[in-house]
């Protein structure tokens, strides 16, 4: 237990998964996937995938573009060898053991991760659902605060 006193686990953008098989069902194909894994990004690069974290037109695409040029690039290229090692713990036993509730927090507007997915393991989540924010893509705290503090504060008083 590395964090024995957490009562509870919000969770956003990538999902719980058992094993590599699991990313072709969990992630939805798009530029910004690509740009993840890669070590050398242009800007350019960077905008793509920052909008796709953010949403079109957000205030925050700059700077998000911004952190993920000053990021290590060695991040970016150890995840992806990371991932498609094989080589990771099966995250939806690790929940399980954990005895903490989970709430799974995702955009409507989601464009790289499948809805389809996450409501096939609602049942790791708290209230056995996936908590949509409508009307926001992958950062429902930046695109939708209002929405997702009140998320936030019922899940906190949940626990």
């Amino acid at each position: 237990a590395k964090a024995p006193n957490a009562r509870g686990l919000m969770l956003m953008g990538a999902p719980p998964m058992t094993s590599a098989a699991d990313m072709a069902r969990a992630f939805l194909h798009t530029p910004a996937m690509a740009n993840a894994f890669k070590p050398d990004l242009s800007m350019d690069d960077a905008r793509t995938s920052a909008e796709v974290y953010t949403w079109p037109g957000s205030p925050w695409i700059d700077p998000m573009a911004d952190m993920i040029m000053n990021a290590d690039p060695r991040v970016r290229s150890d995840l992806g060898r990371e991932l498609m090692s094989g080589q990771w713990d099966d995250e939806h036993a690790l929940i399980r053991r954990s005895g903490v509730p989970v709430c799974m927090v995702h955009g409507q507007d989601e464009p790289s991760i499948a809805l389809e997915y996450l409501n096939g393991i609602a049942e790791l989540f708290w209230q056995q659902r996936v908590h949509v924010v409508e009307g926001c893509g992958h950062s429902a705290q930046l695109q939708r605060p209002e929405v997702f503090n009140v998320l936030l504060r019922t899940f906190i008083n949940a626990l």
